[in-house]
């Protein structure tokens, strides 16, 4: 399962799910990044992480993946629904703290200069010669 970063203006998403994503982005430099404590993101109240998760309860897909806001929704199920059940999670340029435990099954992927995944010192770290929050070149 896909978990994708910040919906942008496109004609698929809903104002409703760009103003979640855009207050749950907000969220992320106040709080000190992804908290594995608890929610301190509110991420669990926005709609993109109820989709997210509404999906995962009726598919249950063996391996989770999430860019940007996606990997801090995406470690948030695979904290809450993955611990035991094996699979992989894979986070890309995501908003992690240096503080954030990582399981065996769970892995962080970010590009050199990107100001979205600064502090996520476990990530495995590529340089890349596009934008460096970009989800390609990994």
């Amino acid at each position: 399962m896909y978990i994708s970063g910040t919906h942008k203006h496109d004609e698929e998403s809903s104002w409703k799910s760009k103003f979640g994503d855009y207050i749950a982005d907000a969220r992320i430099p106040l709080s000190g990044h992804y908290s594995p404590a608890g929610d301190s993101l509110g991420l669990t109240t926005t709609p993109r992480y109820q989709q997210a998760l509404q999906m995962y309860l009726l598919y249950h897909p063996k391996n989770v993946v999430g860019h940007s806001l996606g990997s801090a929704i995406a470690k948030r199920i695979s904290d809450d629904y993955m611990t035991g059940v094996g699979g992989e999670a894979r986070y890309y340029g995501a908003p992690f703290s240096p503080f954030t435990k990582f399981r065996k099954h769970e892995t962080s992927f970010r590009h050199f200069g990107d100001p979205v995944s600064a502090l996520d010192y476990n990530a495995t770290q590529t340089l890349y010669k596009g934008n460096p929050h970009s989800f390609e070149g990994h």
